[in-house]
């Protein structure tokens, strides 16, 4: 029997369904000097996520909340709100990662946890040219789905409705691991590579990088709007077909930022 999906809207209506953007918070010095020069990782970004994803889903309400300079200090402070019950009033250091969640009735959810340090990645790697990639150490491995997922509004947004992303990562036997080692490459039924389960990806082809078009049916991600501005890359439909077995490629997030990694094709090993 065909299984037949309740339409977004009504799925959306669900009492627990939120959208959600995270980020990366830094500080230095004690928990007072944190609430006042603490580093929102382009908090502006997210913002503007949070409305575009409160407009698909008609909240109106989340939107005027939002919006403008106001709107901005209002997020800010939901964030500083949170920290202040969950750090040590002298920490010194501290690089944690924050997910704002917001739901429908106005109600905003904020949850946090401290990044571990690791010995060979900086804070956000932002490169300058993403050529870099082939002389870089490279310790995450792209698997690619092994099956085709619908564009929807729960890919082109940010969603709690994650179940095309968790049967990708159960597919991949890659449920607890983070990005940073091993990620899986979603693509629609037109076979365009559409974004990987947690990761903005990006290609080079004919000479320059480019990452899929939103009308491939990815979500419209932070870095990924990053990259565009900068120059990083363009936008072009990626195949799959014209994927390779071993091929360098990045991806990236608004928690981790941009990492060099490898595509492993199945097929090829």
């Amino acid at each position: 029997m065909q299984n037949i999906e309740s339409p977004p809207q009504e799925r959306a209506a669900s009492a627990d369904f939120y959208i959600f953007t995270s980020y990366l918070w830094e500080s230095h010095g004690n928990l007072q000097q944190a609430m006042q020069n603490g580093n929102h990782y382009y908090l502006p970004y997210h913002r503007d996520r949070l409305i575009s994803s409160a407009q698909a889903f008609k909240w109106a309400d989340i939107v005027t909340f939002l919006r403008g300079a106001t709107g901005l200090e209002r997020l800010s402070s939901v964030v500083e709100e949170h920290l202040e019950t969950v750090c040590d009033a002298e920490l010194v250091k501290v690089v944690m990662k924050i997910k704002v969640c917001i739901y429908k009735d106005n109600y905003f959810h904020v949850e946090s946890a401290a990044m571990t340090p690791t010995n060979y990645m900086k804070t956000f790697p932002l490169p300058a040219d993403l050529s870099e990639a082939t002389s870089l150490i490279r310790r995450c491995i792209v698997k690619l789905d092994v099956e085709s997922t619908n564009a929807s509004l729960f890919t082109s947004h940010k969603t709690s409705e994650r179940s095309h992303y968790d049967r990708a990562r159960r597919t991949a036997e890659i449920v607890y691991e983070p990005p940073t080692t091993v990620e899986v490459l979603l693509f629609n039924p037109q076979t365009e590579i559409m974004e990987c389960s947690l990761s903005t990806p990006y290609f080079m082809r004919n000479g320059q990088w480019v990452t899929p078009p939103l009308s491939s049916g990815g979500n419209a991600g932070v870095t990924r709007r990053l990259a565009l501005e900068r120059g990083l890359c363009e936008e072009q439909v990626v195949l799959v077909d014209s994927l390779q077995h071993e091929e360098v490629i990045w991806i990236s997030n608004g928690v981790r930022g941009f990492l060099p990694a490898t595509l492993r094709l199945e097929s090829s090993v």
